[in-house]
């Protein structure tokens, strides 16, 4: 199921416990329900009570190290944010491919390339997940797109995960058992009713958790 935690831009999504209670009138708790049932908790990040707590470095990472990426041109890029696994950091461009480094920084591969064609994208990638495990890269673009594509280690496309919505500045997380879940902004656009966030399993079901109407944008930049 959807175990992860996800900080959104305007919401923080918890399952598994959080810093949001569920007793009483909580203005900032919402739960939303899929059409079969299951249930997402969903905390207005903006409502929530926040304690500061001062952490050192070592409380958070085991390993902390630099790693100075390759500087020829195939390696020059506008950065955006990235994705890090074991082995591997990925690098989400301003408006570029989705780059493939080492943890040496040695510049591996373009995962994919900007474009109309088979495996191409449009708009640059939003988020990215390195699945080591299985050999995989996915990638989730910016916006106005139904699909999450996919690819192996070395960049080439495998296939691609059609979602019954169009995606908006979409989130995406993978469990243990390949399902992916996906969080993006809830557009109001004509008839349609928005969803806040989808869970796909591995034979590519998909559950679906309506935004309520507080959640609601018809604000594509907000």
């Amino acid at each position: 199921g959807m175990k992860n935690v996800w900080i959104g831009m305007f919401v923080l999504f918890v399952l598994l416990g959080g810093a949001c209670s569920l007793s009483g009138k909580d203005e900032s708790v919402s739960i939303l329900e899929s059409e079969n049932g299951n249930t997402l908790t969903v905390c207005e990040y903006s409502k929530i009570k926040k304690d500061e707590k001062q952490m050192n470095l070592s409380e958070l990472v085991d390993v902390f190290k630099i790693v100075y990426l390759d500087n020829d041109d195939n390696a020059f890029f506008k950065f955006s944010s990235l994705a890090i696994s074991e082995n591997y950091i990925g690098i989400i461009q301003q408006n570029g491919p989705f780059l493939l480094f080492n943890h040496n920084g040695d510049y591996l591969c373009n995962v994919g390339n900007m474009g109309a064609g088979p495996g191409e994208y449009a708009r640059r990638p939003y988020d990215a997940i390195i699945d080591e495990e299985n050999q995989k890269i996915y990638l989730a673009t910016f916006a106005f797109s139904n699909k999450i594509l996919v690819y192996d280690l070395s960049g080439n496309f495998i296939n691609e995960i059609t979602t019954e919505q169009q995606l908006s500045k979409p989130k995406i997380s993978l469990d243990e058992d390949e399902g992916l879940s996906i969080v993006h902004l809830p557009l109001k656009m004509g008839k349609t009713d928005p969803v806040l966030a989808i869970y796909l399993n591995e034979k590519g079901e998909q559950q679906n958790y309506p935004a309520e109407e507080k959640f609601l944008v018809t604000d594509f930049n907000q």
